[in-house]
């Protein structure tokens, strides 16, 4: 006779717990989109169901919906400011999000009380390498590693670190070894992509990228990721309508080389089809530099529209105003969501995306003119002040970013390297680096016995109307790939730029941008302060016109 087994009676679980238990099952699968669609459903009955609502904030930011997520998750942050699991997935989700320093303050506070949580430890790293902050960022993806040393992702994650310190050697060993684990881990073969990228080798670095786009969905955040940094290599090898076409997905990613602001509009963006009545703004966008190239192209976008709205960094206003009387000009007005409804205009674009309508062959290239207009007594206050050195050459110098971090560091050399070689007795160099720099000036003119001109009034980093002014009175400048240099190009000086080959060669063995300028970069293996003695060269011979009208 077979032995009974005595029925166990169930434990009781309600229909909305069992219905956000159904939405965790499919969120481990990967169905996120399906998870939503469960949590919406039980929070539409009950609002205030917590694990609901938790889950449905870290669906949310796998979904992308960022804004919406950190709105969520920190909205319950504050209702249970001691939870663990809030503090955790809060701060997961603002690394996505972008909101880095506000990440890092939920990680921090979770891995003290939960020290052996590697995704907390993952998102620490990722968070602290958008942050610049590489030496942590190096301390937390170890310690994620030494938790999971069996996981790819944590080797990934290393990996991306040391491509933010230049180390690229170990970081495709990292990202090797998450392959050895992994064959097809997606974001090891990605990342194998950006260290062949970083190298220049812009062929090599589309094959990784083109086999990782293969495989996944490219609608989704992490695909229109990939076509963002793509788009880079696609513009080195020169096929520059997929190129821009890639390009225009850079307001996807959460990082610091993303386009931003990430603005959001009620009116289409516009697509380079003639406009009449119609009115079009055109809006600035990065930095400082990218503003100042871009605008290069506005002269394209008057020949097709006629009513045409700029918004721009404020330091720009007045500059653009006077050098496109026929635009309204106005600094950039951003909200806090960086959200504007349409009052005054009936399209926008991005001024980034004006390459994707004008720059479709290397030949459209030579379409960027000067364009900045200095004004006229500002130029001459300036022209006034420089009278007593006329007679020999006024050389502007700029050698460095006003940042600089691991990097950044191999585009920019240092005041000696870029000065101590072209000193010569018809030399007289001209300050141009903004920012604290009197240190750097005091120490070269002291070694040198030399005098690098500066004033004490003159506003190098807010005050372009100053900057523009003084470039043009100069006779030449010598500058890194910074906004100097971009001032330089929009004005029209004689330009002399050293830095790394890189992506805006746009597959030609010379700078193609700007008719007056000259680009110096190392050949493979060779420091950057190598190009200092074929600059001198050009220099002391008086070389850089003829080959300026040569090439051109």
């Amino acid at each position: 006779m077979k032995e009974k087994i005595p029925h166990q009676k169930p434990l009781a679980i309600s229909v909305e717990d069992w219905a956000c238990e159904r939405a965790v099952n499919e969120m481990d699968i990967g169905n996120h989109q399906e998870a939503l669609a469960i949590l919406d459903g039980l929070l539409a009955k009950n609002p205030r169901h917590y694990l609901a609502r938790l889950n449905r904030g870290q669906c949310l930011s796998v979904l992308g919906r960022h804004e919406e997520a950190v709105r969520d998750l920190y909205a319950m942050h504050e209702r249970a400011p001691d939870d663990l699991r809030v503090l955790k997935i809060c701060g997961i989700a603002h690394t996505r999000g972008g909101h880095f320093e506000m990440a890092m303050q939920f990680l921090q506070r979770y891995t003290k009380a939960k020290p052996n949580d590697y995704a907390a430890w993952e998102s620490m790293a990722s968070a602290a390498i958008k942050m610049g902050l590489y030496t942590n960022a190096l301390m937390y993806a170890t310690q994620a590693l030494g938790l999971e040393p069996l996981n790819p992702n944590a080797y990934n994650n290393l990996g991306a670190t040391l491509i933010a310190v230049n180390r690229l050697y170990e970081a495709e060993q990292a990202f090797q070894t998450a392959l050895a684990i992994d064959p097809n881990n997606a974001y090891a073969l990605s990342n194998l992509g950006t260290i062949a990228f970083e190298r220049d080798n812009f062929a090599e670095s589309i094959k990784h990228y083109e086999a990782v786009l293969a495989k996944v969905d490219v609608s989704s955040y992490f695909g229109m990721d990939l076509l963002y940094r793509s788009s880079f290599a696609y513009l080195g090898v020169g096929q520059l309508r997929e190129g821009w076409r890639r390009y225009d997905y850079g307001f996807c990613p959460t990082d610091r080389s993303s386009r931003r602001p990430k603005r959001k509009f009620g009116v289409p963006q516009w697509a380079g089809e003639p406009l009449r009545e119609k009115r079009l703004l055109v809006w600035g966008e990065q930095g400082l530099g990218d503003e100042l190239w871009f605008f290069g192209m506005l002269n394209e976008v008057l020949a097709l529209c006629q009513n045409v709205i700029v918004e721009c960094d404020p330091r720009l206003v007045s500059l653009l105003q006077r050098s496109f009387p026929s635009v309204l000009v106005r600094p950039s007005r951003l909200t806090k969501a960086n959200l504007l409804d349409s009052t005054d205009f009936d399209l926008h674009i991005p001024v980034g995306s004006l390459m994707s309508l004008f720059v479709l062959e290397i030949e459209d290239v030579k379409k960027y003119k000067p364009y900045i207009k200095p004004e006229k007594n500002i130029k001459d206050y300036f022209l006034k002040r420089l009278l007593p050195y006329r007679g020999k050459k006024l050389i502007g110098v700029c050698w460095r970013s006003g940042k600089i971090d691991s990097a950044r560091s191999k585009h920019y050399l240092s005041i000696e390297d870029l000065i101590s070689p072209l000193i010569s007795d018809d030399a007289i160099f001209v300050n141009l680096q903004y920012g604290p720099c009197e240190e750097e000036l005091s120490r070269v003119e002291e070694k040198y016995g030399i005098k690098i001109i500066r004033w004490e009034d003159i506003d190098l980093k807010d005050n372009l109307e100053q900057v523009a002014a003084l470039i043009s009175t100069l006779d030449i400048v010598v500058s890194a790939g910074t906004a100097v240099a971009e001032m330089a190009m929009a004005v029209g000086q004689q330009l002399i730029v050293f830095g790394p080959f890189g992506w805006r060669f746009l597959g030609q063995s010379e700078f193609p941008w700007g008719e007056n300028v000259l680009y110096f970069t190392p050949t493979d293996g060779d420091e950057l302060k190598s190009v200092i003695p074929r600059i001198k060269f050009v220099m002391d011979n008086n070389l850089i016109r003829n080959i300026i009208q040569d090439e051109s």
